[in-house]
Order: structure tokens, then C-alpha cells, then sequence
């Protein structure tokens, strides 16, 4: 199942205002800082590490599908190994090996 995406609400937010003030005056300077540019500044670096933070959930979300893949395939082998009796019969050669030939 695919994480969730974030979509920030501040940021949505912010845009509209942005875009709202620069309509109005493109030039404002509000005195310690808070400009226009500085904020749309703000704006763009939220709006890129959203984007990596999103980027990187997709990549974790492949990474776990491969492997739970990996994971099924796994055990698919083993039980078809068991099934057939290739487990005893190793575990049996190890007992002789290890404990003699009378040992089960």
C-alpha cells in the first residue's frame, strides 16, 4: 500500500496570498524582512522539499513492494525445498557428520 502524499495547507495557502499581494503591490516591504520576494523565496523551498519529501516516499514504496517480492519468492523456495524433502535429507547427512551413523 503506497504511502500518503503530503500536500501542505500552509503552503496552498501562502500562494494564494502571494499571488493576492502581488496583484495589489509587487513591491512590498513590510520592514523586518517581510518582502514579497523573501516570501515567495519561502514559498519555492517549501514547495521543493515537499516535492523531495514526496519523491521519496515513491522510492520507499518501490523499494518495499521489491521487497515483500523478494520476501514471497523466499518463501515460496523454501517450502518447496521442505516439500520434497531436501531439508531432511541435509539435516540428516549433518546429524551423520556431526554425531555418527546411527544418529537420526
Amino acid at each position: 500500500m503506497a504511502r500518503r502524499k503530503r500536500t501542505s495547507v500552509v503552503l496552498k495557502r501562502a500562494v494564494r496570498r502571494a499571488a493576492s499581494i502581488n496583484s495589489i503591490a509587487p513591491k512590498l516591504d513590510l520592514g523586518n524582512g517581510l518582502t514579497l520576494p523573501a516570501f515567495s523565496s519561502l514559498i519555492e523551498m517549501m514547495r521543493s522539499k515537499e516535492n523531495a519529501y514526496n519523491s521519496a516516499l515513491s522510492s520507499l514504496d518501490k523499494l518495499y513492494r521489491e521487497m515483500l517480492e523478494t520476501e514471497s519468492e523466499l518463501g515460496d523456495m523454501t517450502e518447496r525445498a521442505y516439500a520434497n524433502g531436501s531439508w531432511d535429507s541435509i539435516w540428516q547427512k549433518q546429524c551423520r557428520v556431526r554425531h555418527g551413523r546411527r544418529s537420526s
